[in-house]
């Protein structure tokens, strides 16, 4: 498993090298129940390892492996394949523009392979996930620069288009656990509102899901982020939720 982010650091395979006696065992099989996780530094692990809100990004505070989705993954005894970068959104990256940063938010890399690289579409036959958990939307509201009209409208591009590429699988929007106040209601409202009009309109698997916001209590991490703690109540609070959703028991 890469633990790091991979837009500036991009992992390469070169192989084996095995003893002069030694061979190569076969691989194990892969768990049945198959998971995606959609999201921004909370799902990436930002500054998990960190325990002073004060400290900024670095490599060696950010461990996807002990982060809240492979946490909720080895719990529910799942594979899951990832696709997150910190400061993404859904229609605005952190500190962008009112008017959005179309060029560089989820609905435009969620198509790629690599991430900031337009060599190579990713194809989707390759992994269909049971149910596909999307944690997007902190980076969209948290500098006070936003239009929630334009924040719904991408919400539900982006879920037609996750929709388009995963025609079976149970869509789960999440939120939190980084939004307080008046953000998070808008980011709840607005959810919740993108999942009935789904129904509505014929889609049935689509669900929500809501952190517990963190507040300190389990520390922050880097640049407040969710703690390592804090990524283990997250994780308690998502599988017990997806263990019923799925009846993965």
């Amino acid at each position: 498993m890469y633990i790091i982010e991979g837009y500036e650091l991009k992992p390469s395979f070169w192989g084996f090298i095995l003893d002069k006696d030694g061979t190569m065992l076969d691989a194990p099989a892969l768990p049945d129940r198959r998971i995606e996780f959609i999201g921004n530094s909370i799902t990436c692990a930002y500054g998990n390892e960190s325990t002073y809100e004060g400290d900024h990004f670095e490599y060696e505070t950010e461990n996807h492996y002990l982060g809240y989705a492979q946490q909720t993954t080895r719990a529910l005894g799942a594979v899951a394949y990832v696709v997150a970068r910190s400061g993404i959104g859904v229609y605005r990256e952190y500190g962008g523009p009112k008017t959005g940063t179309p060029k560089n938010v989820m609905t435009t890399e969620y198509e790629y392979t690599n991430l900031y690289d337009r060599s190579e579409k990713w194809d989707f036959s390759r992994y269909q996930p049971q149910v596909v958990c999307i944690n997007l939307g902190t980076n969209d509201l948290s500098t006070n620069n936003y239009d929630v009209k334009l924040f719904k409208q991408a919400w539900k591009k982006f879920l037609s288009q996750v929709r388009q590429h995963n025609p079976n699988a149970k869509i789960v929007l999440l939120c939190g656990s980084m939004l307080l106040g008046k953000e998070l209601e808008i980011a709840k409202n607005t959810l919740n509102e993108v999942v009935e009009e789904a129904k509505k309109d014929g889609d049935k698997e689509v669900y929500r899901f809501d952190f517990t916001p963190h507040n300190g209590s389990l520390y922050y991490g880097a640049d407040w982020h969710p703690s390592y703690w804090q990524h283990q109540k997250m994780a308690g609070e998502l599988t017990a939720f997806l263990r019923t959703l799925m009846q993965w028991f």
